[in-house]
């Protein structure tokens, strides 16, 4: 006989019309003979209480839950490309260990792994206050203090700095100007910013090259988005000075960019009886298993 909530285990119950509650309710299970069993042997079904009934209805939808397609919108192809391109000479590499982003192409890729994130997310708790600032609280194995991943732990794992941007040195338009206006068409997708850097590795000096990358890093990995998202001016006017890149507070930035993804994401998902969920995430979602 086979115990437990399997897709063959099934639950009925009988509806008092008049009071709209549950009269009787009985559970079963199919043996190894292809009849039914019940799954608590020797108990009386009308004695059985409404949070039973509750309780087995609950878990059956947590079965549809617990398993889901999650994935990240970081691109992993874009990361390998950046480091080889990086990789051709000592002197991109001595250029690119002096930006604040240089550390991570060590980084390593962790696909598959879409469902940790997805059973890590089934544990989030709301606690009404305010994400953006305290953070988003889980609790693992009924503990009474929850865990929190915040924008304290965010700056912790990543190293990015936190605090206001509004004043922040703004670059210039140098790099445009040199590199992008006469070969580009602006406004450019992340997809057309990996083409131009392949097809131009050989052509631009070896800092703006660097520049390239770094624009591409930004968005394969940190801000993990869609391949057809263009690129912002902004940034394209930040990276003309290196000083104002590493200068600027890329964690209060890139935590702002994350936490929406991740808060309440499963509130949002429509779960069907026995359909996989299937969704995706943006922002530097990396960050969330380590």
């Amino acid at each position: 006989m086979r115990r437990g909530l399997d897709r063959r285990s099934m639950g009925t119950a009988k509806v008092d019309e008049e009071g709209g509650g549950v009269d009787r309710i009985a559970c079963w299970t199919d043996d190894e003979d292809g009849g039914r069993a019940n799954l608590l042997p020797g108990s009386n079904p009308t004695a059985l209480h409404l949070t039973f009934h509750v309780t087995f209805l609950t878990l059956l939808l947590l079965e549809d839950m617990a398993q889901a397609e999650c994935k990240t919108r970081i691109s992993w192809k874009n990361v390998e490309l950046v480091k080889t391109v990086i990789g051709r000479n000592e002197n991109r590499k001595d250029i690119w260990k002096k930006q604040c982003f240089g550390c991570w192409l060590d980084a390593k890729s962790t696909q598959p792994d879409g469902q940790l994130i997805h059973s890590i997310l089934l544990l989030q708790k709301d606690l009404n206050l305010e994400p953006e600032f305290d953070g988003i609280h889980y609790i693992f194995n009924n503990e009474t203090e929850p865990l929190r991943f915040g924008p304290r732990e965010f700056c912790v794992i990543t190293g990015f700095k936190f605090g206001d941007n509004t004043n922040k040195n703004k670059g210039g338009c140098g790099f445009i100007n040199r590199v992008l206006s006469n070969n580009i068409l602006i406004p450019f997708s992340v997809d057309g910013l990996k083409t131009f850097l392949e097809e131009n590795e050989n052509i631009f000096d070896d800092a703006d090259i660097v520049r390239l990358s770094l624009l591409l890093l930004l968005y394969s990995l940190f801000m993990g988005v869609q391949t057809d998202k263009k690129v912002e001016q902004e940034h394209l006017m930040r990276v003309d000075d290196f000083d104002a890149w590493n200068d600027y507070n890329w964690g209060s930035y890139l935590w702002g960019r994350t936490y929406p993804s991740l808060l309440n994401v499963l509130m949002k998902k429509k779960i069907v009886p026995g359909k996989k969920l299937q969704y995706s995430m943006t922002g530097f979602i990396w960050v969330f298993k380590v």
